[in-house]
């Protein structure tokens, strides 16, 4: 099979380099898809073959490729991206990379690109685990075949018909259905009365309904919308009749889960140990059906006037250690988060990083922003949503100082059990509020002086309609002349990862 069916949503794939000429499309499969026009006035017809014209192709070099790194410092980049190119309706699942040869002293910037029909993009999303190994298969080999030189189309054409192939064989059997618009599903799960409720109605700013909240019976699932995607949150009742219900039926809901909080109440010791037999019981199911679910343990109720106990240090270590002997066997993702309903941004971060460990685009995303602040000096950086939620962030090494993210014994509450929101608590406290009150505000720019040494400067940009925040953490006011002068090409090499966020 030389040609791809015009049914399928994969379009075609580009291997782009940049060359002595800047960036190109150095191999095309199939070749059908360039037009015979010098342009082409029609990028895809209703019920055609997608065709496009070379100039076409060129441009989806030439975007991919300026949101690669080119320096010499950097020749071990490997990242994965989804961006979007609306004028020719496609989306594109990218591999970012840089290819060592033998006929050229430094290492040349590469992107592999799949392109997609933009109405059935869900099809990376739902899918990207699965494609992620052939991709570096197939990278792997066409690395090989040009490591002596440019080879022929022909020598190529076995690797790009392997992979494609691979990518049909996931399309006629999809995780999920292929959609527009992606549809995730969250569990919120772990006994009754540890604070999933409390949690969903802080990130709704729905305060209010805090207080005398009633016990929930089954599951509640609710619809949000965040970052252009359609979020299921599935509040699972944590009463026991309920834990058994959910146990028995775990293949249905853990089935298309992508997310999992589970809850742990500070505030009520003698339950842990119940507790942790009920999450070493869905660790067990999510093990049996082999499913890739990221796990967050929140403890929550950790509120501000005893974070700091030595009580409550002692049963955070004792949750964590008795995890991880859980989990020593069974190998699963899992991070810890300290939450309180009292300290609003520590519940923000916990559900901005699940939804991160969502996002193909966040690794690329943080690496541009880390670069950024490195190369001017900024102590702290986030990129935050209109709900607060923030999508990208750094921290400066020397901010965090020699803090070491590892647990230990000897060490019962390193960062491995706080969040560095936790561990910079006074500072992104002053830079929270800040932001709440700048966010009401139509202004674009605001500098505050908390101290002589710290400065927060907050950014506002409109992306594709959608407001969106820079927030720094400086420690002078003159860094802001380089911000204004580096933050558009910031804005460029990730305007398009941020609208493909999740979504």
């Amino acid at each position: 099979m030389r040609e791809i069916p015009e049914e399928s949503c994969i379009k075609g794939v580009v291997l782009s380099v940049y060359g002595d000429r800047g960036p190109e499309p150095k191999y095309i499969f199939p070749e059908s898809i360039l037009s015979n026009l010098d342009e082409c006035d029609t990028n895809q017809n209703e019920g055609g073959a997608f065709k496009q014209s070379l100039r076409d192709i060129y441009q989806i070099s030439i975007k991919s490729l300026s949101l690669l790194f080119t320096d010499n410092e950097i020749s071990d980049y490997n990242y994965f991206g989804i961006i979007p190119f609306p004028d020719f309706r496609i989306s594109s699942l990218v591999f970012f990379h840089f290819i060592k040869t033998s006929f050229l002293e430094r290492p040349i910037a590469s992107t592999l690109s799949i392109l997609i029909d933009e109405n059935k993009r869900s099809f990376i999303y739902n899918n990207i685990e699965r494609l992620k190994p052939f991709i570096l298969e197939v990278v792997a080999e066409i690395d090989e075949k040009i490591n002596n030189g440019y080879v022929d189309n022909k020598i190529l054409e076995p690797t790009f018909l392997k992979l494609t192939n691979n990518l049909l064989e996931i399309e006629k059997n999809p995780t999920l259905p292929l959609t527009s618009s992606r549809k995730l599903k969250i569990i919120l799960t772990g006994l009754d009365n540890s604070g999933k409720t409390s949690f969903l109605l802080t990130i709704d700013r729905k305060y209010s309904k805090l207080l005398g909240l009633k016990p929930t019976l089954g599951a509640e699932i609710k619809h949000l919308e965040t970052f252009g995607s359609h979020v299921f949150t599935w509040d699972l009742s944590g009463q026991e009749k309920s834990r058994d219900k959910f146990l028995n039926r775990a293949p249905i809901y853990l089935y298309d889960a992508d997310l999992i909080y589970y809850f742990i109440d500070i505030r009520d010791p003698k339950r842990i140990d119940e507790s942790l037999q009920f999450f070493n019981q869905i660790l067990e199911n999510i093990k049996k059906y082999e499913q890739e679910i990221p796990v967050l343990i929140i403890i929550s109720k950790v509120d501000p006037d005893i974070k700091e106990t030595t009580e409550i240090k002692d049963v955070v270590y004792q949750i964590v250690k008795k995890i991880e002997e859980i989990n020593q066997e069974k190998q699963l993702n899992i991070e810890y988060f300290l939450t309180s309903i009292f300290s609003v941004y520590t519940i923000l971060r916990a559900y901005s990083h699940g939804l991160s460990l969502l996002s193909p685009n966040r690794k690329l995303i943080n690496f541009n922003l880390s670069r950024f602040s490195e190369d001017i000096g900024i102590k702290i950086s986030m990129l935050m949503n209109e709900q607060g939620l923030v999508l990208a962030d750094f921290y400066s090494p020397s901010l965090l100082g020699e803090i070491k993210y590892i647990f230990s014994e000897s060490q019962p509450l390193k960062a491995s059990v706080k969040s560095v929101f936790e561990i910079l608590a006074p500072q992104i406290t002053n830079l929270y509020k800040i932001f709440e009150r700048f966010r009401e505000t139509d202004i674009n720019e605001a500098i505050y002086k908390i101290s002589p040494d710290d400065i927060i400067i907050i950014k506002k940009t409109i992306i594709e309609n959608n407001p969106m925040f820079f927030l720094f953490f400086v420690d002078n006011e003159e860094k802001n002349e380089k911000i204004d002068e580096f933050l558009p090409l910031l804005l460029e090499k990730t305007q398009d990862l941020i609208i493909r966020y999740i979504s």
